[in-house]
């Protein structure tokens, strides 16, 4: 065989190596490429459903018209509630405080509280008075919202000292924050 024909066959291993490395580097490519999306596909079909990345006992919002998915259960004790954050340290920790600076309160795990509507005390009213004092001759329509008042008969004028009557009838009031009612389900 001669230089020519030695150099030709050489130049064809060459080229025949280079076309199955570089077909061999893009099958590579391909096949990892494939295997990250399907890694990726499992992983986000695993999230809401069965599969163990949401840990037995999660408790989760979910905005699902049927309620909760495969592998979840209605959590009861949320049914109606507001879920709080609990203090795993029962106040011994960081002290947390509101937009004012003021000290929040601290909840023990599965502590409940609150009520639906709440009536005012006399304890949780602002400080205020209600005093109508030395008015003489003043021009009033008669009502059952004054007392200690000398009421003239003959005309529609009062001389009194004293205070307004109690005002309100002490039903309680709505105490709930806007909101949005989703189901909280507790991974099973």
């Amino acid at each position: 065989m001669n230089d020519q024909a030695q150099n030709d066959m050489l130049k064809d291993v060459k080229e025949e190596f280079r076309k199955k490395l570089v077909g061999a580097v893009v099958a590579s490519i391909i096949a990892g490429v494939g295997a990250a999306l399907f890694g990726v596909w499992t992983y986000m079909k695993q999230l809401p459903g069965e599969a163990g990345l949401a840990p037995k006992g999660m408790v989760a919002a979910f905005d699902l018209e049927k309620g909760c998915p495969k592998g979840w259960e209605p959590y009861e004790d949320a049914k109606s509630r507001t879920i709080v954050g609990a203090d795993p340290r029962n106040g011994a920790g960081a002290v947390n405080t509101d937009e004012n600076g003021q000290r929040l309160s601290s909840w023990k795990f599965e502590q409940t509280g609150g009520e639906e509507a709440h009536v005012l005390t006399t304890e949780e009213l602002a400080p205020h008075v209600h005093s109508l004092n030395n008015f003489n001759g003043v021009q009033v329509t008669y009502s059952d919202k004054f007392s200690n008042a000398l009421i003239h008969p003959s005309h529609d004028r009062v001389n009194f000292n004293g205070q307004t009557m109690p005002e309100g009838k002490g039903k309680p009031h709505n105490n709930k924050p806007p909101f949005i009612a989703l189901y909280y389900c507790k991974k099973t």
